[in-house]
């Protein structure tokens, strides 16, 4: 995998990460190429955790479309600069939150001279995993404590969690365990998408709406992804810290990128067993909008925004 630097802001030293405006430049640019904290366990009725005790077929197509769709985006799986020990192997994997393992299954099979680890609260884990493949699925709950020795791991990574934690998990709980179980000058990369569509219709504005407000009913921020750089840097562990962004179209005018981003906003919202009863309305009418999103895409020429979050920890003898 190449490592593409060209849009790169090193946030711990004192980059900046881009305005509304610059975002919108980048779009036109780039239009032709294609709580232990405060007590709030997640449980099986909330929203959050969706990831997931009783997974649907929802929920299995949004995790399928939403690897395929940043791996597209983002040329790869990773942008830390980390190929070089990959490909000569002996490498300690993590991966949080890793859902059915697309992500983790992906990487050992391009990379198959490392040892995997991927850890999440619920177990659908993948029941046929190659036997060559040094693969390891643990069911637990980052909230309680990640399971593994200080420094274990040479390259930790997480991604799509943005509405698991509350503000307050992220800084306290999530981050510094993350952090605690890297090892030094080793590396550490999150990716999130924002929540927040570019360009897109009032239906589709209206449902983006309602789900932030439920969010924030239960202590969750879902643009946290803004966030983020502020709580590595926190934690006073990193000699770099660094962000990327990449604009994800969404919608058949955007081919067939656009048309498996479609699958995996429709997937994701039909998941949401708990949004229709918070908008006061039916389930049929909940997925007419959905639908009525999908048409908007085209109309409106609608984007999303991923961010990639990839720092290396300090050498812990300096």
């Amino acid at each position: 995998m190449s490592h593409n630097t060209h849009n790169t802001n090193n946030l711990l030293n004192g980059g900046r990460r881009p305005s509304q405006d610059q975002k919108n430049n980048d779009k036109d640019n780039n239009n032709d190429n294609n709580d232990k904290g405060n007590n709030k366990d997640i449980n099986s009725n909330d929203f959050q955790d969706r990831r997931y005790h009783n997974a649907t077929n929802d929920i299995i197509t949004m995790m399928n479309a939403q690897h395929e769709l940043m791996r597209n985006v983002w040329k790869g799986d990773f942008i830390s600069p980390i190929e070089e020990d990959l490909i000569v192997g002996g490498l300690h994997i993590l991966d949080i939150g890793c859902g059915n393992g697309t992500w983790l299954l992906q990487l050992a099979q391009d990379y198959p001279l490392n040892n995997y680890t991927g850890i999440d609260m619920s177990p659908i884990f993948p029941k046929n995993i190659p036997p060559q493949s040094k693969i390891n699925f643990i069911q637990t709950n980052i909230l309680q404590g990640l399971p593994f020795e200080s420094n274990e791991f040479d390259f930790v990574h997480m991604r799509f969690l943005n509405t698991s934690f509350t503000e307050k998990q992220w800084g306290e709980i999530v981050i510094p365990d993350l952090t605690r179980v890297t090892k030094p000058r080793r590396w550490l990369e999150l990716c999130e998408i924002d929540m927040d569509g570019q360009s897109i219709g009032p239906t589709s504005r209206r449902m983006i709406t309602t789900l932030t407000s439920y969010l924030e009913s239960k202590g969750i921020n879902g643009l946290i992804g803004e966030e983020i750089p502020d709580f590595l840097e926190s934690t006073n562990k990193f000699s770099a810290i660094y962000s990327e962004e990449k604009f994800s179209k969404i919608g058949k005018w955007a081919g067939n990128l656009g048309e498996i981003a479609v699958k995996s906003f429709t997937s994701e919202f039909r998941s949401m067993k708990d949004l229709p009863k918070w908008m006061g309305i039916g389930e049929e009418e909940f997925n007419e909008m959905v639908d009525k999103c999908v048409l908007e895409f085209d109309d409106y020429r609608s984007y999303f925004i991923s961010y990639r979050f990839y720092c290396q920890k300090r050498d812990s003898t300096l």
